[in-house]
């Protein structure tokens, strides 16, 4: 063989893996900078960004939330299969910090949008939810006003946030996989058909109840 035929095939890049959380001081700032004088942010975007750190769903599940998906007494939040990275239904447990964004996202909604079915309603386009490209702009532009542009986060960080920081005052992780609606890959989850309201309700507690010391 005169040549090898791995010539001229490029070199795999390197695993970018994401490992970008916040500190327990960055929490504070980055809940502290949505009333900074420099942040320019639109009302629904800074609550929907909140939304992301409450819950710590996904952004694009966050900016989807829709009225029909919360219970009466707005303590549940059920995203259907439809909306999921996996697929399936996902009960998400609602603090009282998450239930305050929730109505404040509600109150903010302009008149053209009051009938929105959506939580997190666009200003500019009535009817329809603001987008996540809208949330990771909206961040990037104002990082300094959350004391962060030396070292930038995103929407999706916050939601690693919650799984870093959730384990840190000690949130089993098999209750963060489960909040975060992860699948299990264990032969045994096959046959685990119990949902952990309970745990994931218990979970979801201490965290409002963290965040809520932190700011």
């Amino acid at each position: 063989m005169d040549a090898s035929p791995c010539y001229r095939v490029k070199k795999p890049a390197p695993l970018n893996r994401k490992e970008r959380s916040l500190s327990q001081e960055e929490i504070k700032m980055f809940w502290r900078g949505f009333v900074h004088p420099e942040n320019k942010m639109g009302p629904t975007i800074k609550l929907a960004l909140k939304g992301i750190l409450l819950t710590g769903q996904r952004p694009s599940e966050i900016c989807s939330m829709e009225l029909a998906e919360l219970d009466e007494k707005m303590e549940w939040w059920t995203i259907p299969g439809s909306k999921t990275k996996n697929g399936r239904q996902h009960r998400v447990p609602i603090n009282e910090l998450m239930q305050e964004v929730i109505k404040q996202a509600i109150a903010a909604r302009p008149d053209g949008a009051k009938d929105s079915d959506f939580v997190f309603s666009s200003i500019r386009k009535f009817g329809e939810p603001v987008t996540r490209d809208g949330l990771s702009r909206g961040f990037r532009q104002n990082l300094k006003s959350f004391d962060l542009s030396e070292n930038p986060a995103t929407p999706h960080d916050l939601r690693r946030t919650f799984t870093t920081e959730g384990g840190r005052i000690g949130i089993p992780r098999e209750h963060r996989k489960r909040i975060l609606n992860h699948i299990d890959n264990d032969v045994t989850a096959v046959y685990d058909l119990y949902e952990y309201d309970s745990e994931k309700s218990y979970a979801m507690e201490k965290w409002g109840q963290h965040i809520q010391s932190l700011i």
